[in-house]
């Protein structure tokens, strides 16, 4: 786990500094469906002196260079109360609808194509976060 709470570079659409992270492979929506925004659901432990981070990435039909697209930090919804040992469920959206210009698609404000990566940080190398029952949703509106 990385010891900076502060990471850089992980919105890059490669790499980062941080040393725990999670990244879902490329999800593409099934043919004739397509989203305008994405939630992230996730239990997280979250020890004092750690954190979670959670970003995204989308493309459309016409972005033909997904992988080299940046990464967005996404906000936390919601959380509810941490005690020593427990798991909380911790909802992430991104911090404008995508389409009020967050991120820049290839034609249009849709996408069919995304990735999400989760960063764990802590202060503490002995404190480190852990996440279970990951869910995302794209959604229509």
């Amino acid at each position: 786990c990385s010891s900076d709470l502060f990471p850089s570079h992980e919105t890059n659409a490669a790499g980062g500094n941080a040393v725990a992270k999670y990244v879902t492979k490329k999800v593409k929506l099934a043919a004739g469906f397509d989203a305008k925004d994405l939630k992230v659901f996730l239990f997280a432990n979250t020890p004092t002196g750690s954190a979670v981070k959670v970003y995204y990435k989308v493309a459309n039909a016409f972005d033909t260079f997904f992988d080299d697209n940046d990464y967005v930090e996404m906000v936390v919804e919601n959380a509810g109360s941490y005690t020593e040992n427990s798991f909380v469920e911790y909802k992430y959206k991104t911090p404008y609808t995508i389409d009020n210009n967050t991120v820049a698609l290839a034609n249009g404000d849709r996408f069919d194509t995304f990735s999400i990566k989760i960063v764990m940080l802590s202060s503490d190398a002995t404190k480190v976060p852990q996440i279970r029952d990951l869910r995302v949703i794209a959604l229509d509106d």
